[in-house]
């Protein structure tokens, strides 16, 4: 038994000694060559296939596992762009996207369906351009119907911008029509002139010198009237843009400022025919200041 097994030894030393290759060193292994033919033949499948899916042809489970991922990520994407999650959100946050648009494509919204037939007058915004409307009257009419269906629904008007250029401007109507903004509860108020003849630059309502809710002004090619005994009072206006602006009075621009106790940004760009020699600014708040 001890002569068998040393003679058996001997030949398998003597075996792994003369085979010269690898893979005939181990030509009497059956098993162990088995082993590493197997070895080698997934090791040559990982190296030699290009995309990730073919690399995996040879792991049916895997392989099933990949597809069964990519068909999810199709079936969710097939069903996320079929619904229409917009419509599901509340009527408040509608209503806040649309008030980032121009009032124009708000209104537009109003084809989508029945639920966005009314949504646009909801908006609390108004913004509004002189090419919008085919002649002024529609313009003038549209802001009259708007500003009366929010009172009646005690809405509060929290944007107000327009692009002002006419034919033929009528003061008492226009300051008729911005007095009632400032009514609303405007929080930022937004006048652009594109009349470019002097005697027709719009004169600003006396009202504005007192709006409670007023956040932020710009204006631009307009007229301060001087404020005379009225009372002077702009508690919440924190940005002040005023750009091609003229001032009844040295005082008015002052005035103003003064009047604005959290003001924080103000930019003062003097019309070239207003001969504003001295701008004096006292405010305890402002951050930043451009004339």
């Amino acid at each position: 038994m001890v002569k068998t097994s040393l003679n058996t030894s001997l030949s398998k030393r003597k075996c792994i000694k003369t085979i010269g290759s690898g893979k005939d060193r181990l030509s009497d292994s059956s098993m162990v060559r088995t082993s590493l033919n197997t070895s080698l033949s997934k090791r040559k499948c990982t190296k030699t296939k290009g995309s990730g899916e073919d690399r995996l042809r040879d792991y049916p489970m895997v392989r099933t596992s990949l597809n069964t991922s990519l068909h999810k990520r199709k079936f969710i994407k097939t069903k996320v762009s079929g619904k229409d999650w917009l419509s599901d959100l509340p009527e408040y946050l509608l209503c806040q996207i649309l008030s980032k648009l121009p009032t124009k494509d708000s209104v537009r919204t109003s084809v989508l369906s029945p639920r966005w037939r009314n949504l646009w007058s909801h908006v609390s915004a108004l913004d509004l351009g002189f090419h919008d409307f085919k002649d002024d009257l529609d313009k003038e009419e549209f802001i009259d119907s708007f500003m009366k269906s929010h009172k009646e629904l005690d809405f509060k008007l929290k944007s107000f911008k327009l692009v002002y250029d006419v034919n033929e401007h009528f003061h008492d109507e226009f300051v008729w029509r911005l007095n009632k903004v400032v009514k609303r509860g405007v929080c930022e108020l937004t006048v652009l002139n594109m009349v470019d003849v002097d005697e027709a630059l719009v004169r600003m309502p006396l009202s504005l010198y007192s709006c409670a809710t007023l956040v932020s002004l710009t204006l631009y090619c307009v007229v301060f009237d001087h404020p005379e005994s009225k009372s002077v009072s702009l508690p919440c206006v924190k940005s002040m843009y005023l750009e091609g602006v003229k001032f009844d009075g040295d005082s008015v621009l002052e005035t103003l400022i003064s009047s604005c106790p959290v003001l924080e940004d103000l930019t003062v760009i003097t019309h070239p025919d207003d001969y504003l020699e001295v701008v004096r600014v006292r405010s305890q708040s402002l951050k930043s200041f451009r004339l």
